[in-house]
């Protein structure tokens, strides 16, 4: 009934919300990622993924026919995705709503151009991270987990 999908619902999401937020320490695994990159080590399942990886894992899925699986691969995306952006770092909108924070509390506005070293050196790891996760799943693609 409506009412008990609607409580699995949440249910569901209160648990992806809780895997994210533990996974946000593997997910920015650098270390793992340098091994991975330098290193003979193989790829294992729980190692961080590209959009590209997620895209692999996804089609596996879809081609098992594992459709519930494929849709809490998108839903774990999603969450994944908005809750690195409330991070409280500049580039996201996190930091936005961090610098209001504290120009509400010290009641002076924040210089930009102060913020502007931070947020590009975050782009600059992000971009970096990304494009090595982006290589590793095209040169060492993650192990099919329907297998």
């Amino acid at each position: 009934g409506p009412i008990a999908g609607i409580s699995e619902a949440g249910s569901l999401f209160g648990q992806h919300v809780w895997g994210v937020l533990r996974g946000f320490g593997q997910v920015f695994d650098v270390g793992r990622v340098f091994e991975l990159l330098f290193g003979g080590e193989e790829r294992t399942i729980e190692d961080p993924a590209s959009v590209v990886g997620g895209g692999r894992i996804a089609v596996q899925a879809a081609q098992e026919g594992a459709v519930d699986v494929l849709f809490e691969i998108f839903a774990a995306f999603n969450v994944f995705v908005g809750l690195l952006n409330l991070l409280p770092i500049p580039p996201f909108d996190g930091g936005h709503l961090a610098v209001i924070g504290v120009e509400k509390v010290t009641r002076r506005k924040v210089d930009a151009r102060r913020l502007v070293p931070i947020t590009a050196a975050v782009a600059f790891f992000l971009i970096l991270y990304m494009g090595s996760l982006i290589l590793l799943d095209i040169t060492k693609p993650l192990p099919n987990r329907f297998r």
